[in-house]
């Protein structure tokens, strides 16, 4: 099992890092500021602290999601802004990249949903903070049947970004609200869709992640020694981005 598991891991760490490097230049308005909120006499202040996150509203002027985050903010907290409610678009554009590159080995993923039980919560202003959360993640079947699941936004939850994969037992005990889960419905993907269709950045984030997905040199990824491979990768979709803007 551990050995399948590093084996995945290494075939799905260049599509994470295009993911990562994608969510990090979605361009955001800036935030301004971030309160924890909440008594701080309960114990979930504690174990499952909540932020609200004000945007700048001196300013329209878009920025890098990454540099849209004031300096000084914690890392568990930044990463969680920079994957919050990305997990949809993340199987929506990568699902098929991902299903690609598992084929090789004999293996099969899905679009998996489930509710899940964050150790951080996070809501914008003027929004209302959801008690419930339904979440999408990869589900990879092996060719001798064990069960993997990938979150590509689990850091969004207050989680360290070392469980991205994780076996999916192992996985529903840890993470999610109740161990219950489903296959996506066609109703949930068309309206990720949808709402995909009417972003205007979405349409730039796939057409960058298809581009460097598509075109992906496993040889020369593999050539690099290995300290070298990842920012190999977001070098890869800097240039991507950079074509797009000089179009």
């Amino acid at each position: 099992m551990q050995l399948q598991l590093a084996e995945l891991a290494a075939i799905l760490e260049p599509l994470r890092t295009v993911f990562d490097e994608l969510c990090k230049n979605i361009p955001r308005q800036r935030v301004s500021h971030i309160l924890q909120v909440g008594n701080p006499a309960d114990a979930s202040y504690i174990m499952m602290p909540t932020y609200k996150i004000y945007n700048d509203t001196t300013s329209a002027e878009l920025v890098g999601a990454e540099a849209s985050i004031p300096q000084g903010t914690p890392i568990n907290i930044r990463n969680a802004i920079l994957k919050a409610d990305m997990c949809d678009f993340a199987l929506l554009v990568f699902l098929p990249h991902v299903a690609h590159v598992l084929e090789k080995i004999g293996a099969r993923v899905d679009w998996l949903t489930l509710y899940m039980q964050p150790v951080l919560r996070l809501f914008r202003n003027g929004e209302s903070l959801r008690e419930r959360v339904l979440h999408s993640v990869f589900i990879i079947t092996t060719s001798n049947a064990n069960q993997f699941i990938a979150d590509f936004t689990i850091e969004q939850f207050g989680y360290n970004s070392r469980h991205w994969i994780t076996p999916k037992s192992e996985y529903l005990i840890e993470f999610s609200a109740d161990g219950t889960f489903s296959i996506a419905a066609d109703g949930h993907m068309d309206l990720v869709r949808l709402s995909a269709n009417q972003c205007d950045f979405m349409a730039i984030f796939q057409h960058i992640a298809d581009d460097v997905c598509s075109q992906f040199d496993w040889g020369t990824y593999c050539r690099h020694q290995l300290p070298d491979r990842l920012p190999w990768v977001r070098a890869l979709v800097r240039n991507a981005r950079r074509n797009i803007e000089t179009a």
